[in-house]
């Protein structure tokens, strides 16, 4: 049977252009590539030849001309810069299936570009195509890509045990699949599933220990931005980051500070806010004034009162020296 192309389209979101590979590309997709951060959770080892980037190429044009797929660069509109690519591959039209993948530069992380683009493609698929099965996999220790397709609607179906052998290292693949009467085309995450809750009353709840805090959440347009701040301001570092979410702590079991994309947020207007702050931060210092240098360089801005900052995203904070029966700062 003749196969049947499958161009690749052009595709625009608010924020990325997707579109066919170039030969220009070659260089963008090796150093993506060849980062091994980047293919931490990837099903083979970083490139390291850079014929592997023609090769890929070529394989994109492969898959379109054969119509099997489509795997489009991803270019941040703003500057034209390549972060990544994303595709929907293995067409199948006997069985209306395809699978959904993409890989992004390590700097794109944290924005929402992954959900953006996957949403984007999957639009133009669904609208394409007789399709009714997008499946994905993904590293079970990759929760990032797993809050991507969760987002995206698709649904955990399954584990698939130690599928994966990467350098000798062997892992487990997380299977996810969206059917086309679950997708939502509209650009809202979808809802969050989750098993029955159990119910109590109001006294077996007052009976019982509710748990321990996890997490300072804090809405924000920029969680990257915001988290790197918090993260030099108290010397925590970046433990869990994905592209709406990104948790500053001492540990990974510990709680902290979590920074969530609010895209509709209005910062706040000093001195007087339109919106009255509900609550601020107290840090604790050793020099009021040797900290308050350290924050300002690192973007804060000073607001009326004493030792009073706001962050990158406008949060209000003080910095507030050390009680005589406090132990030092380190």
């Amino acid at each position: 049977m003749t196969p049947v192309p499958l161009p690749t389209p052009t595709v625009h979101t608010a924020r990325l252009r997707l579109r066919p590979f170039d030969d220009a590309d070659a260089d963008d997709l090796l150093a993506l590539h060849s980062n091994a951060r980047v293919l931490r959770y990837w099903d083979a080892p970083p490139w390291s030849d850079r014929g592997r980037a023609a090769r890929f190429i070529a394989a994109c044009r492969q898959m379109a001309d054969e119509g099997t797929g489509a795997r489009l660069a991803v270019d941040r509109d703003a500057d034209r810069a390549f972060i990544g690519w994303c595709s929907l591959s293995r067409w199948n039209p006997d069985y209306r299936s395809a699978s959904l993948g993409y890989c992004f530069d390590e700097a794109a992380w944290g924005h929402g570009y992954a959900t953006e683009a996957a949403h984007a493609v999957l639009r133009w698929a669904f609208d394409t195509l007789d399709l009714n099965r997008v499946q994905a996999e993904t590293d079970t220790r990759n929760v990032a890509s797993a809050r991507v397709l969760e987002k995206l609607g698709f649904v955990r179906e399954g584990t698939l045990r130690e599928d994966c052998v990467v350098n000798g290292e062997v892992s487990d693949s997380w299977v996810y699949g969206l059917i086309r009467r679950e997708w939502r085309p509209s650009a809202e995450p979808a809802p969050a599933r989750s098993g029955d809750t159990e119910r109590r009353t109001r006294k077996e709840v007052a009976a019982v220990p509710l748990g321990r805090l996890h997490h300072l959440i804090v809405d924000c347009p920029d969680p990257m931005v915001e988290a790197r701040f918090w993260s030099a301001v108290l010397g925590d570092p970046i433990t869990y980051a994905d592209e709406d979410f990104v948790v500053v702590s001492a540990s990974t079991s510990a709680s902290g500070l979590a920074f969530q994309r609010a895209v509709d947020l209005t910062p706040p207007t000093w001195p007087e806010p339109a919106v009255p702050q509900q609550m601020h931060l107290d840090v604790m210092v050793d020099d009021q004034a040797a900290a308050a240098e350290a924050v300002l360089a690192l973007g804060a801005r000073p607001l009326p009162g004493d030792h009073v900052y706001a962050d990158p995203a406008g949060h209000p904070f003080c910095l507030i020296r050390r009680p005589t029966w406090a132990p030092p700062v380190t």
